[in-house]
C-alpha cells in the first residue's frame, strides 16, 4: 500500500482511496477513525504508535467495528490548523514529546468538501511516553479485545519497550562497525595492487545512513540487488550503484569501486547504507583534498540513500554519521578563476566524526540543507570557520558540488 511507501506530505487522493481498494485492515501500525476523536484519544493513539512500533492514523475513514476493515472512506469537513493542533498537543501532553507528521487536507471529492488527513509517528527511541497528569502510558495491542487499540502499558510492557530500543541502538551500532570492517578488510585486500593508488590510503571520507531504531530488517535479501538497479543514477557520464558489479555478504550487498577511485558501497537488509571514499589527491606535488569532489560525493551518497530508503518502503528518520580519516594536515583545495589555492587544515586532529538526524522527507527533498549543515562541520573541525558560516560561501560550494556531479544547479 503506498501509505506505507510515501512520505506523508506527499500522499494524495489516490493512495488514500488504495486503502479501500486492497480492503485494509486496522493493524498493529493502522487505524481508522470516522470523526475527529479529541485531544485524549488523539494522544492515546499516537503515544501507543510511538510506544510499540510507529503507525499511521487516518482520519475520515470509516471501519467495520469487528473486523477493522476498512469500509468507506466519507472524509470530515477541514479542519483549520489541524496540524498545528496535533503537533502541539503531542509536545504539550506527552512526556517525553512525540512529533507526529500530519499530511495537507486530502479532498474525498471532486467539490473539495470533504478530506482526509493522515498522521504518521515513528517508533521512539525515547520511549515510554507517558501521557501527562499520571494518566499512564500506552501501547498497541488486540489481547483483550481482538482489535488493534490503546491499552495501558503493564510494567513488564515498559520493560519490554526499553530492552528493545537498548538492542536496536546495539544492532545500528553493529551494523556500522561490520560496514567499517569490511571496508577495512578491502583496504588490506586491494589498496596496494590497484593501478591507480600507491602507499598507504589518505584521506577517507565514510558516510553512513540507518533507521535511527532497526528494530526489524526492511527486506529479504534477494530484495536487496533489485533495490541497487531500481536506485542506480547516471553520474559524470557513468552509472553510480551498478547492481551488476556487486557481491553480496551476509545481509549485504557491496559495490566495490561504485564512485570511481578506491570506494565501497554497502547497502544490508535493515536499511543501513555505507559509502567509503578516499579523498586525497596530488595537486602541485602537495597531499591536499578536493573541495568539489568532497561535495559532490556527499550530494551522491545521499541521492542515491535516499533512493534505496524510498525503494525498500522506509519512511521516518534516519541517523546520518559522517566520519573523516586521516586527514591532519591536509588541507582542502579549490580552483577560483582556474587557480589553485590551498585552504587551511586539521592541525591536531586526524579525524572527526558527528551525526545528525534527517526523517526520509528531507533526505528526498532536502539534501542540501543536510550537505551544508555536514560541510559547515566538517570546515569548523578543519579550521575553516568562516567558510562554514558564510551561506552564500557555501551555496557556491554546493553549486560547484552538483557541477562536478554534472547534476546541473
Amino acid at each position: 500500500m503506498s501509505i506505507y511507501d510515501r512520505s506523508v506530505g506527499d500522499l494524495t487522493r489516490t493512495d488514500v482511496t488504495e486503502l479501500l481498494t486492497e480492503r485494509a485492515r486496522e493493524n498493529v501500525r493502522l487505524e481508522f477513525k470516522r470523526e475527529d476523536p479529541g485531544r485524549q484519544e488523539y494522544l492515546k493513539k499516537l503515544s501507543s504508535f510511538a510506544n510499540t512500533y510507529g503507525g499511521y492514523l487516518v482520519l475520515g475513514a470509516s471501519a467495520n467495528a469487528e473486523t477493522g476493515e476498512l469500509t468507506a472512506l466519507p472524509g470530515v469537513e477541514r479542519i483549520a490548523g489541524f496540524s498545528q493542533r496535533i503537533v502541539q498537543w503531542c509536545q504539550e501532553w506527552l512526556t517525553p514529546p512525540v512529533r507526529p507528521y500530519v499530511s495537507a487536507p486530502i479532498p474525498m471529492d471532486e467539490a473539495a468538501s470533504r478530506y482526509c488527513y493522515v498522521v504518521f509517528v515513528e517508533e521512539s527511541m525515547e520511549a515510554p511516553h507517558f501521557i501527562n497528569s499520571r494518566q499512564g502510558a500506552y501501547v498497541r495491542t488486540d489481547e483483550l479485545s481482538r482489535r488493534f487499540q490503546p491499552q495501558l502499558a503493564t510494567y513488564e510492557e515498559i520493560l519490554h519497550l526499553s530492552g528493545r530500543r537498548a538492542a536496536a541502538l546495539q544492532r545500528r551500532r553493529d551494523l556500522l562497525a561490520r560496514a567499517n570492517g569490511r571496508f577495512g578488510e578491502f583496504i588490506a585486500q586491494d589498496y596496494e595492487n590497484l593501478v591507480y593508488t600507491a602507499g598507504t590510503i589518505g584521506a577517507t571520507l565514510k558516510l553512513s545512513l540507518c533507521p535511527r531504531l532497526p528494530v526489524l530488517p526492511l527486506c529479504e535479501q534477494a530484495t536487496l540487488r533489485p533495490t541497487l538497479e531500481a536506485a542506480q543514477l547516471p553520474w559524470r557520464q557513468v552509472v553510480f550503484g551498478r547492481a551488476d558489479r556487486a557481491l553480496t555478504q551476509h545481509e549485504s550487498v557491496l559495490v566495490l569501486e561504485p564512485a570511481g577511485g578506491f570506494s565501497l558501497l554497502e547497502v544490508s537488509t535493515w536499511g543501513h547504507l555505507f559509502y567509503a571514499v578516499e579523498l586525497e589527491c596530488l595537486e602541485n606535488n602537495r597531499r591536499a583534498i578536493h573541495l568539489n569532489f568532497t561535495t559532490g560525493h556527499l550530494l551522491l551518497f545521499l541521492e542515491h540513500a535516499a533512493r534505496c530508503l524510498e525503494r525498500l518502503g522506509f519512511d521516518g528518520t534516519v541517523s546520518i554519521i559522517v566520519k573523516l580519516e586521516r586527514i591532519r594536515g591536509i588541507p582542502f583545495v579549490t580552483y577560483p578563476n582556474n587557480t589553485v589555492r590551498f585552504g587551511p587544515a586539521s592541525r591536531f586532529d586526524d579525524e572527526v566524526e558527528f551525526e545528525l538526524t534527517a526523517t526520509l522527507e528531507t533526505l528526498v527533498n532536502g539534501r542540501h540543507r543536510i550537505v551544508r549543515r555536514i560541510l559547515a562541520t566538517i570546515f569548523f573541525a578543519s579550521n575553516w570557520p568562516d567558510l562554514g558560516a558564510d551561506e552564500p560561501a557555501l551555496d557556491q560550494v554546493l553549486d560547484a558540488g552538483q557541477g562536478y556531479n554534472n547534476f546541473g544547479r
